[in-house]
């Protein structure tokens, strides 16, 4: 896996914020910081006040990717898809936590089957896609450009 490529990916479709923010879909009931980093109540809540250095940002950035990356094992085995294919697993894992990934069973099984326009179609037909329609674009994009 590229951590670099993965991060790059997170962070063009995230954005950066210093400081905290209403989640553009769940409102101010899931304040947001950094690259898309859901504060955790109580025990972020300096979070909510502070504004973050560009070191801090990144590590939070990191802790969110080392659980995105547990949570994508657990959906998927990382060695039976392409390293790319993995990454945009971890991304979705990334943006929408394990527990709504899990949901994802027709897209987890274009996956285990290796076909990866199968994969694309299952990303574009979910309330995900409707959520973020450029993002879902971009990633399912990248996962139907990808051969076994």
């Amino acid at each position: 896996m590229d951590i670099s490529r993965l991060r790059e990916s997170v962070i063009a479709h995230e954005g950066i914020r210093y400081k905290a923010y209403a989640d553009p879909i769940l409102g101010a009931s899931a304040m947001t910081t950094a690259v898309g980093h859901l504060i955790k109540l109580p025990e972020e809540e300096y979070l909510l006040e502070k504004e973050l250095t560009m070191d801090e940002v990144m590590e939070l950035l990191d802790s969110d990717l080392e659980v995105a990356i547990k949570d994508a094992k657990k959906f998927i085995d990382e060695d039976s898809i392409p390293e790319e294919a993995f990454e945009i697993v971890v991304e979705l894992s990334f943006q929408l936590g394990y527990p709504r990934l899990s949901g994802f069973k027709k897209f987890q099984a274009a996956l285990k089957e290796n076909n990866f326009l199968a994969a694309k179609s299952e990303m574009l037909n979910s309330k995900w896609a409707r959520q973020v329609p450029a993002r879902a674009k971009n990633l399912s994009d990248k996962m139907g450009e990808i051969n076994a």
